[in-house]
């Protein structure tokens, strides 16, 4: 079964919905799932503030796993934890209201043993870390990165920040952190002339995480940032597409899902980095028989195959264990020509068995 989140917004889609190995159905998952903050604020008009659902994942991939939830609605800002069998979100495990440094989660990484939880937060532009599930006090806030440059100075990062920003960020009630250069792992930000509710465009994206490395999708400043979540330093960055968004971890490897390069000789929309050997390869380019106009969320099945979502097209593409392009696509919407409800944002496919 594939699970689909959606972008959400003003007029998207609030639900999670699911379709059959074969392409088929395309309905919601959960019974009860318009999230919370949908309504936007006092003196807001509709959602345009917010978006929706957004990252989901399954861990650990077995039949005791359960389903991790990114809610991104600004004034909610949610990570819940959902055993197989739930229909609507319980009590979240993180909850932005309290913790104002989780402000517009995008994604979520979990360590090996469960234990720590990284958040990617678009608006408050860091990545915070969590007690996770199968630690002592979960979904609190760790101790800042130590490695954070002069934390013996000025104790003001945001509340469990272990990645911060080049553009220092304080969603409410928190007080401005201190910048962190791009040199010294600060992510970037656009600034602009604000109003006082607005922030700058966003930045960080996709976290993955792999042994001891936390690796971070850095959308503005177009490159993959590294940190060693032991020690907390910061690694070094990998320059590879345009604007990453995405980022899946699989069997030792990290793909990258980005804009295709303007004019570029590869038209490469996700690459495979190695970690051990340091080298990257395009896995998927566009070419005359595929145009990926947006790559979102990505996904492999129990057989190999790689699934790559379109966020702008509404669709999702099927590739073979090779990442050869299957001879019928797009894969969803089944070729019966329902239309997706809304632009795809993540895909995650899950045994059947599992639920």
């Amino acid at each position: 079964m594939f699970i689909v989140t959606f972008h959400g917004g003003s007029s998207g889609t609030q639900q999670l919905y699911s379709y059959a190995d074969d392409r088929t159905g395309g309905a919601p998952y959960l019974t009860a799932a318009t999230p919370p903050g949908t309504k936007g604020t006092k003196g807001t008009k509709g959602t345009k503030d917010a978006n929706g659902f957004r990252d989901i994942q399954f861990l650990p991939q077995s039949a005791s796993g359960r389903f991790y939830l990114v809610n991104s609605y600004k004034h909610s800002s949610e990570v819940f934890q959902i055993s197989p069998s739930t229909t609507s979100p319980p009590a979240p495990l993180v909850n932005g209201s309290v913790l104002c440094s989780v402000y517009h989660p995008f994604a979520v990484a979990f360590d090996s043993a469960m234990a720590v939880c990284y958040i990617a937060n678009q608006d408050s532009n860091v990545v915070v870390r969590v007690n996770g599930p199968n630690a002592s006090n979960p979904g609190q806030p760790m101790p800042i990165n130590p490695a954070l440059p002069n934390l013996s100075k000025q104790l003001t990062f945001l509340p469990g920040t272990f990645v911060a920003s080049q553009v220092p960020l304080a969603p409410p009630p928190c007080s401005p952190p201190p910048a962190v250069r791009k040199e010294q792992g600060g992510l970037g930000a656009l600034p602009r002339k604000l109003k006082p509710t607005e922030t700058p465009s966003n930045s960080v994206r996709g976290v993955a995480v792999i042994g001891a490395t936390l690796y971070v999708a850095d959308e503005v400043d177009s490159c993959i940032r590294t940190y060693d979540t032991q020690s907390g330093n910061y690694l070094g960055e990998i320059d590879l597409v345009l604007n990453p968004t995405h980022l899946l971890a699989r069997d030792g490897l990290l793909y990258i899902g980005g804009s295709p390069p303007k004019g570029g000789p590869s038209k490469s929309v996700v690459l495979c980095f190695n970690p051990t050997t340091k080298t990257q390869k395009a896995v998927i380019s566009n070419s005359d028989a595929l145009n990926v106009k947006h790559p979102s969320g990505m996904t492999f099945d129990g057989s190999g195959n790689f699934y790559l979502a379109d966020l702008e097209a509404r669709v999702v593409y099927q590739f073979d264990a090779q990442f050869n392009a299957r001879p019928t696509q797009p894969f969803i919407p089944a070729r019966s020509g329902k239309p997706m409800p809304d632009s795809p944002e993540f895909i995650l496919w899950v045994n059947d068995n599992w639920v």
